[in-house]
């Protein structure tokens, strides 16, 4: 078990330099274009990559090649994704931003890391408590996200403790997460009803699932009673029957025709961190529909901006992090940023009236929104 621990952790750290290494590459190939250079090759990219130490070299050179030249290069699990033709033709709109939508659902790697589960914040993201030779605890992140990651905060853990009166010890862990969830009911669609929505997105079954642990995490959000719920494995309440990952407005649009054929209840999904219950289903007793969880992140682009009339439009499944990352890079500011951002998705904050860090300079999300466009049962809006 220890020595797979350790292999876990050396492919993980490979990965995320890796996921570094693209990003540079990335953003100087960008930039490089933006100046007027429409072809840049290898050496003027590694002339102008940062030489920082941070990655390694030989990861840059063969990020700049994928890019440059197209090479594929994925991570042998068996869950890694195969994308055919007919999912590249994704929308007659080609997106300004290509965004990497990577499924985020529970693997054992990946090359982007996944949200924690039954947890806030990133899996590999995470406070460690740690002794020093004179007994005295200090806290330090773990991973290479933050600008604290890897820093000590010495005075964590002395003001948890006197504030809530409680002594913090390592070998007293309040509430471990559970290897499997217990006593969730069964999805009640059919094998003729899972297939039916599965033809909706050209029967990818890497985009539907019925499994226990995503339609718990998509029955759920980031309340303090659904993350005890979640991480002790203990869910009382009714989940989503199946969620589905759409890519684009047609295979959306047949997921609310069928929905609406069969008396369906669909729900959408962005990025689960609401506080207020809302992707709880309704119990059974009243109301005895399936409950169809629709999963927007596969839908991220960023379609055009128009930086005279300071315009962008944009599918509802982008998150917050990716919109202000793509929007900096031309200089712009979205003006909208709440503490969840890094999960929260556009779509999700324009459903909920969201507010921001911003909201004194820019308004909040109804003050920034110029239209929005809505997948009706009968028509678009």
């Amino acid at each position: 078990v220890q020595s797979n621990e350790i292999v876990d952790s050396i492919v993980s750290k490979i990965v995320l330099y890796f996921d570094a290494a693209e990003k540079a590459a990335n953003d100087v190939i960008t930039m490089l274009k933006e100046k007027g250079f429409s072809k840049p090759n290898e050496n003027h990219v590694m002339q102008q990559l940062p030489n920082d130490g941070k990655v390694p070299l030989f990861l840059m050179n063969v990020a700049v090649k994928i890019l440059l030249h197209g090479t594929k290069c994925t991570t042998p699990t068996k869950n890694t994704m195969r994308v055919t033709e007919h999912e590249k033709k994704v929308s007659c709109v080609e997106p300004l931003f290509h965004l990497d939508a990577r499924r985020l659902r529970e693997q054992k790697f990946q090359v982007e890391p996944i949200e924690s589960f039954g947890a806030w914040g990133y899996s590999d993201s995470y406070f460690v408590l740690n002794f020093r030779r004179d007994g005295t605890k200090f806290v330090s992140m773990k991973g290479m996200r933050y600008s604290i990651s890897g820093k000590e905060i010495p005075g964590l853990v002395n003001f948890i403790e006197q504030e809530l009166q409680v002594d913090i010890t390592p070998n007293s862990i309040t509430l471990p997460p559970v290897p499997e969830l217990n006593g969730v009911p069964d999805s009640d669609l059919t094998p003729e009803e899972f297939s039916q929505i599965a033809c909706t997105i050209n029967n990818d079954r890497n985009r539907i699932s019925n499994n226990i642990v995503d339609r718990a995490r998509h029955g759920t959000g980031h309340t303090q009673h659904d993350m005890f719920n979640l991480r002790s494995g203990s869910i009382k309440i009714r989940l989503p029957d199946v969620v589905v990952w759409p890519k684009n407005e047609e295979e959306l649009s047949s997921i609310i025709s069928i929905a609406t054929q069969r008396n369906w209840c669909v729900i959408p999904f962005g990025g689960g961190t609401n506080v207020t219950h809302a992707n709880h289903c309704p119990e059974k007793v009243t109301d005895t529909r399936r409950m169809i969880s629709v999963d927007m992140k596969l839908m991220n682009q960023i379609l055009w901006v128009n930086e005279e009339d300071g315009l962008a439009h944009v599918e509802a499944g982008i998150t917050g992090l990716h919109l202000i990352e793509q929007m900096n890079k031309r200089g712009f500011t979205i003006g909208h940023e709440p503490d969840s951002y890094e999960f929260s998705t556009l779509g999700g904050w324009i459903a909920t009236k969201a507010s921001g860090m911003k909201q004194n300079k820019y308004g909040n999300i109804e003050d920034i929104v110029k239209e929005v466009r809505v997948v009706g049962a009968k028509f678009n809006l």
